[in-house]
């Protein structure tokens, strides 16, 4: 599962506090297709009513997206599906 952004304040309200340099790389790479991996801080955990002590964090490069994202004034949340094609 990941949260779906609009930005990287968004996503510290969800996370534990970022490295320096997970910071400096989020901001080279996001927005674009990339799903970061960080530990999860106690709302998330309390919200989703689980133990999971990382959570995927996203910031598409996607207008539709970003638009549902600043209107809800919320992440959305995300899946992902692998399939053993890749496809």
């Amino acid at each position: 599962m990941s949260l779906i952004c609009p930005n990287i304040s968004v996503i510290s309200q969800y996370t534990q506090q970022i490295d320096n340099n997970v910071f400096k790389t989020m901001k080279r790479y996001l927005p674009g297709p990339y799903t970061f991996i960080l530990k999860s801080n106690n709302y998330v955990q309390k919200f989703f009513k689980n133990n999971k002590e990382e959570i995927g964090v996203r910031i598409p490069n996607n207008e539709i997206l970003d638009g549902l994202a600043e209107f809800l004034d919320a992440p959305l949340i995300s899946t992902s599906l692998n399939t053993e094609d890749g496809i």
